[in-house]
């Protein structure tokens, strides 16, 4: 009876001592780890799209010397007829970099690319006769082949999709020619040439989403103004006229961004 009731004690020890291990060998599940941050660190991308530009041309005649042996009306008049609005369309792609730093849902960041930006505007203008002034044409021409801009971007977040606006800085080559010429007399032209790199500014904004956590999509609008270029040229040897274009484009493209 006796070693019944220590085999029974036993027994009941050895199972109480059991139990105990069983719950101590299970642990409690760790945390979650804490939820990426979609939108923060180094990127790198690149980006196409298509550019709609505009080139606003002055011509502005110098009265006091190149016009004297025009009639009174015809410069007035010319300033009007060599003063044109060139328009045209064009395609842009090139290459980012950046860096995003988000604190709650707002974001952060800066952007630089540079691109291959094709503008090439031009027009032979119809020819124009003023009584008592020999027949007379005008041709413009204004191209550009690359714009580079770096621009802060401030947005908001919504899990993977980011709304973003965003400026600065817009620097590309500016080229520009125009000449004045006088059908009756050929070698009588007006003509002058500029290339010239320039700093503007742009703005706009975009939407990008990220698929996963290292690659992301955007689509993209910024307004590109690169100011003006200009130059004065020579008729028979005298100052003859100003002249001048202005630049500027409306851009869409889209891009693909790997985050580090």
């Amino acid at each position: 009876m006796q070693r019944l009731a220590v085999g029974t004690v036993a027994l009941a020890t050895l199972w109480v001592t059991s139990v105990f291990a069983a719950d101590m060998a299970v642990k409690a599940p760790p945390p979650p780890p804490p939820p990426a941050c979609v939108w923060c660190g180094w990127y790198v991308g690149v980006n196409a799209g298509g550019s709609w530009n505009t080139s606003d041309v002055t011509f502005d005649p110098v009265l006091s010397s190149g016009w004297q042996f025009a009639p009174t009306g015809l410069p007035a008049l010319s300033v009007t007829q060599g003063s044109p609005s060139l328009h045209g369309d064009g395609f842009i792609g090139g290459g980012q970099a950046g860096y995003n730093y988000q604190t709650g849902n707002v974001v952060i960041g800066i952007e630089a690319d540079i691109d291959y930006w094709g503008v090439k505007l031009s027009r032979v203008s119809p020819t124009f006769s003023y009584p008592g002034a020999a027949n007379y044409f005008f041709t413009e021409s204004v191209s550009t082949n690359w714009l580079a801009t770096v621009r802060p971007r401030v947005g908001v977040a919504f899990d993977h999709a980011l709304f973003y606006g965003t400026g600065g800085l817009a620097v590309g080559n500016q080229s520009f020619a125009e000449s004045l010429t006088y059908i009756a007399t050929p070698n009588n032209v007006a003509a002058g040439t500029i290339s010239q790199t320039k700093v503007g500014w742009t703005a706009g904004g975009g939407l990008e989403y990220a698929f996963t956590n290292q690659w992301s999509a955007k689509l993209e609008y910024l307004y590109v103004d690169l100011g003006s270029v200009g130059f004065t040229s020579n008729f028979s040897g005298v100052t003859f006229q100003n002249l001048s274009s202005h630049l500027t484009a409306d851009i869409v493209r889209g891009g693909i961004n790997y985050h580090f």
